[in-house]
């Protein structure tokens, strides 16, 4: 018997503490959810990445799978937030990121202030496609050799305008 996957978990969803299912991003925003207030959001998971990335489809039919996956999440994710039509970040969260071996920092891209059913689907599609960017090939080979296959969640987290914003990188 097939083992069902999980496409989509909330950040506030235990499930979202494994990094092997939604990424290092994702584990980390729902580790950072449990102590402060974070941004809600959900994460489509590396289970769905594998799942459409095994199948020889083309660009627009991947992007109605997305789009199918994503609807009622995203509307719901709306109706949260109070709003119709919700502006948000579409961002990787790479199983290898953030990792103790290697960070893939900056290697994946990541889609901001973007809103509307249609628009956040090719975000997510343009994320997926970083994965196999020559950029993440070689950081893949000077780092690990080589010997990583791309696996990622990707999140859709309600956007907060800031002001500024930072990166911190430290040794623990």
């Amino acid at each position: 018997m097939k083992k069902k996957t999980i496409d989509i978990s909330w950040i506030h969803q235990k499930e979202s503490e494994q990094i092997n299912l939604v990424g290092g991003k994702t584990a980390n925003l729902k580790r950072l959810n449990d102590m402060f207030p974070v941004p809600p959001g959900f994460c489509l998971t590396s289970g769905f990445f594998t799942k459409i990335s095994n199948d020889s489809i083309n660009e627009s039919e991947l992007l109605l799978i997305i789009s199918t996956t994503i609807k009622d999440t995203y509307e719901k994710l709306s109706e949260i937030c109070g709003v119709t039509e919700l502006s948000v970040a579409v961002r990787s969260s790479g199983v290898d990121e953030d990792g103790h071996q290697l960070s893939f920092a900056g290697q994946y891209d990541t889609f901001l202030n973007i809103s509307g059913l249609e628009s956040v689907s090719h975000a997510v599609y343009k994320c997926y496609q970083s994965a196999f960017s020559e950029q993440v090939k070689s950081y893949s080979r000077m780092k690990a050799g080589g010997n990583t296959s791309p696996k990622m969640g990707v999140l859709i987290q309600q956007l907060i305008a800031a002001d500024v914003s930072a990166v911190v990188f430290s040794i623990n």
